[in-house]
């Protein structure tokens, strides 16, 4: 199987929560696949299923959400808009980010008091 699809989301108590969406798909000319898209969000908790999961809608509270689909990314930075594109987003390169990079600034952040974009070591420009 070369395409497949990778979600989880964890809750906290204060009603915030992370989701985590990953998507793959078969490399041209390789026998491999590779990421294709993904989005990393951090936020209030909006609504949940039946079974208590998060639900996830684009307009959903943000403190941080990063989209990239391909090599185009974008950050959604205290609201769910704007989007920020990537030429104005300096030392962080969105595309390259991983799954645990992401987690470890929120879990700090929380630990913390600290700023995700100082965690990140990022600015908007």
């Amino acid at each position: 199987m070369f395409r497949w699809r990778f979600e989880w989301a964890l809750s906290f108590q204060d009603q915030k929560y992370i989701r985590i969406w990953e998507q793959y798909d078969k490399a041209a000319g390789l026998a491999q696949s590779q990421r294709v898209a993904l989005s990393y969000h951090y936020g209030a908790l909006a609504n949940t299923d039946a079974d208590g999961k998060p639900v996830y809608h684009s307009h959903n509270p943000v403190d941080i959400r990063i989209d990239v689909t391909g090599s185009e990314g974008h950050l959604h930075w205290g609201a769910p808009s704007p989007h920020i594109s990537q030429d104005r987003i300096k030392n962080l390169k969105l595309n390259s980010l991983g799954m645990f990079d992401f987690l470890r600034a929120v879990f700090k952040h929380r630990a913390t008091g600290q700023g995700i974009d100082i965690l990140l070591r990022f600015e908007i420009i």
